[in-house]
Order: C-alpha cells, then sequence, then structure tokens
C-alpha cells in the first residue's frame, strides 16, 4: 500500500468468499456486512490489500493512494471503476469514477490510483466513515460521541467497530449504541478484549435525522480510549 491514508483491517472485516488471489482488487459490502469482490456497477468499499481465504480478515484501502490491478489499458487522469472481474478500468463518465489513476497501464499492470470509492455507478450512493474517540475512561453513564447529528441525505449505517485501549475487565462490558431515537443497535466490547463485538448494522436512516452515539461502562468497568468507527453509504 503505497501511502494509503485510511485502511480498515479488522476482525469484522472477513471475506464472503476465497479471496486469495484478489489481492488489489476492488471490493464491495457484501452479505451480512462482509467483503466482497465489486463488479461492474457494483458499489466500491475499497481496495483489497492482502489475501484472506472465506471467513478470514481482511485489509481494505478505502480512501488515499492505493494500488490497483487493472483490467484494461488506462491512462493517467482517467477516472476508474470496476470491471466484472473487480480489476479497474476507465469509467465511461468521469462523475461515475470510484478512483483516479495516477499512472498510465495495461490491463494487468498494477498501479497506483487515488480512491474516491462511492456506490454503484450512475447513483447518488456513496461510501464514506464516522469516526468518535473518548480519552480516558469510559463513564458508567452514558457518555455521548455524537449527538443530533442530522445528515442532508439519507443514509445506511453498514457496520460498526470498536477498539480500545484499555479493555473492560474479566466481567466487565462496554456497551455502543447508535440510534435515531427510534431504531437503536448496540455491539459491545467484554471482559480482556481490547477489539470489539463488531456489528453489521445495515439500519437506514432518513435525511436530517437526529443521530446519537453513546457508549457505557458496566458496573466497574475499565474501558479507556475508546475508538468507534461507522461505516456509511449515502442512499
Amino acid at each position: 500500500m503505497p501511502n494509503g491514508l485510511q485502511t480498515l483491517s479488522n476482525s469484522a472485516l472477513v471475506a464472503a468468499s476465497d479471496l486469495t488471489t484478489k489481492r488489489f482488487y476492488a471490493v464491495k459490502v457484501g452479505t451480512g456486512g462482509t467483503v466482497a469482490l465489486a463488479g461492474a456497477g457494483s458499489s466500491v468499499f475499497g481496495i483489497l490489500t492482502n489475501k484472506p481465504d472465506t471467513g478470514e480478515a481482511c485489509a481494505v484501502d478505502t480512501h488515499g493512494i492505493s494500488s490497483a490491478l487493472l483490467g484494461d489499458s488506462v491512462t493517467r487522469g482517467d477516472a476508474l471503476v470496476p470491471d466484472a472481474t473487480g480489476r479497474l478500468v476507465t469509467a465511461s463518465s468521469p462523475e461515475l469514477g470510484v478512483a483516479t489513476a495516477l499512472e498510465t497501464g495495461t490491463v494487468g499492470q498494477m498501479i497506483s490510483v487515488a480512491l474516491s470509492p462511492a456506490g454503484a455507478p450512475g447513483t447518488a450512493s456513496d461510501t464514506f466513515c464516522m469516526s468518535f474517540y473518548i480519552g480516558g475512561t469510559v463513564p458508567e453513564s452514558a457518555a455521548t460521541l455524537m449527538n443530533n447529528i442530522e445528515l442532508p441525505h439519507a443514509f445506511t449505517v453498514l457496520m460498526g467497530f470498536a477498539s480500545c485501549l484499555t479493555a473492560p475487565g474479566s466481567t466487565e462490558t462496554c456497551t455502543i449504541t447508535i440510534t435515531d431515537g427510534t431504531s437503536p443497535q448496540s455491539w459491545i466490547i467484554d471482559g480482556t478484549a481490547t477489539v470489539g463485538e463488531d456489528k453489521a448494522i445495515n439500519q437506514a436512516y432518513a435525511a436530517a435525522a437526529n443521530l446519537q452515539v453513546t457508549a457505557v461502562n458496566s458496573a466497574g468497568g475499565a474501558t479507556a480510549n475508546l475508538n468507534v468507527l461507522l461505516v456509511c453509504q449515502r442512499t
């Protein structure tokens, strides 16, 4: 990964199928929040940078500069989209691109690309992340990581991830919840783990939804320096 600005690598980002030969191919969010090979006209989550088998953890470049395999000849500056095999080719229209070629290359060659992952070409969809952090110990009464955030467009929260530097404790938990007041979705970090029970959420929210994200330690919980990441898609 040359100069990648954002790479997601987590135990919950698992391959939907055998991707051992698909390093540097475009991937999407598949069924149940798994990582699947992208195809022509599909959404794009990022570029796969490891070689996972079915059910194994995936590392995915989602933003910044990455490397990608080409399915056809491209010219530096071309807007790129995945072909039927997940390799990148020149887009029919620049606004459909999910990446920009930083080098000229031919079919089967790996080049540097600037990622701008998006939803299905030709739609208004795109993928984005929201991240939150609590320094110090998470309180036993709910701490608000985000409150009353109103986005100007409808979106779906696809997946939620959480990790911390200090684990909750042998029998304690830390619960993370996202809600618009009517559809709460929760997941936990428990015991001596520092990586949470990451959750495939797939919850749709309307434009201008009053969204809140909270975290709370159970009684005696020691969870500290908590990071939460939400992977979302505009709809």
